[in-house]
């Protein structure tokens, strides 16, 4: 295990994604969907590559309870509700998925040639990200279901463009993670 020893790293995620309604063969054959996970062996893996950014961030909301102590009120719990993951990243590679999901089409490939505007509907996948040091050692590899979408505006200009994704988890039993 790669965090065995505590010291400052760099790191970078490499992303894979499989689509809800995907045929899967691993760990059985069926559709991928929330209650069908594909296991890292699958053969169906589409290979996004490394990214430029990536973060993590646990949301929810904290509620906390207060209660009487020698003369005032103090906090005595807190509690938290309404929680998720939410995983951004940022890619310097161009993909046909990039434009999917900021112009809302339908699914769209490296031999896609034509799309139509908001045709397409909400991108539910299966996203398995690989966390790797600046010693090329895989620190976590986290694999959750969740909600895919294009992380504000696509800009073009006189730099590479750098598309942004952000991950919204969706609660599935088989949501996992390996440090």
């Amino acid at each position: 295990m790669a965090l065995a020893t505590i010291k400052s790293r760099i790191a970078t995620a490499h992303i894979f994604i499989i689509r809800d309604g995907a045929s899967i063969t691993s760990p059985s054959s069926g559709t991928a969907s929330r209650t069908l996970a594909p296991d890292a062996s699958e053969s169906t893996w589409l290979e996004w590559g490394p990214t430029e950014m990536f973060s993590i961030e646990k949301i929810g909301e904290t509620i906390e309870t207060f209660a009487g102590a020698a003369g005032r009120r103090v906090r005595y719990d807190v509690l938290r509700t309404n929680q998720g993951i939410d995983i951004s990243f940022e890619m310097k590679t161009l993909r046909p998925e990039a434009f999917e999901m900021v112009l809302g089409t339908l699914a769209l490939t490296t031999s896609s040639t034509q799309h139509n505007p908001l045709e397409g509907a909400e991108k539910k996948v299966w996203l398995r990200a690989q966390l790797y040091d600046n010693d090329n050692a895989l620190l976590d590899t986290i694999q959750m279901y969740g909600d895919l979408d294009y992380d504000g505006a696509m800009e073009v200009g006189p730099s590479i463009i750098s598309p942004k994704f952000k991950f919204r988890g969706i609660h599935s039993i088989y949501n996992t993670g390996t440090l």
